[in-house]
């Protein structure tokens, strides 16, 4: 994007503050209407929020890193709500089996993901286009597949 980093420490600074608040925000948010919808809302807010910044023309300081401190802000943010879906998905018997199963699903991805962007680069693909194709669409995709797991009341505790 030819965006010059020579301030890369208030850069990481802004954008790592925004993914604290996010992480803080989604907490209390999964407790209000729950983990399930949160971690949902978030991540498409994530894909929509990084599609906007590769839509930007080149050289966008500003917009780039604010798109980019919102998108972590709900990339990461769902994932202090994550923490207690998992827990509340799964019966007390096979949670902690199941749990490891999808964080090691999770190390599988990026694998493909580091797979994928590989191969589109080497072919010849945009930086941008292959962000989006290995980036925003597995992060839109994800939100959209959280809503078909049960919806659990975050009023009620789960205790099996």
């Amino acid at each position: 994007m030819n965006i010059n980093f020579t301030n890369a420490l208030l850069i990481l600074l802004i954008s790592n503050g925004m993914a604290f608040l996010g992480y803080l925000f989604h907490g209390w948010l999964g407790d209000r209407i729950g983990r399930r919808n949160t971690i949902a809302m978030g991540w498409i807010m994530a894909s929509v929020s990084y599609g906007a910044m590769l839509m930007l023309p080149q050289g966008n300081f500003g917009p780039v890193v604010a798109l980019y401190s919102v998108g972590l802000f709900f990339l990461i943010g769902p994932f202090s709500a994550l923490m207690f879906f998992t827990g509340e998905s799964f019966p007390s018997t096979i949670r902690a089996t199941a749990t490891s199963i999808i964080t090691a699903s999770g190390m599988v991805g990026n694998i493909l993901a580091g797979v994928i962007v590989t191969t589109l680069l080497s072919s010849g693909e945009a930086w941008t286009r292959t962000a989006f194709i290995a980036g925003i669409v597995p992060t839109l995709l994800g939100g959209m597949l959280i809503f078909f797991a049960p919806h659990r009341d975050p009023q009620v505790a789960c205790l099996d």
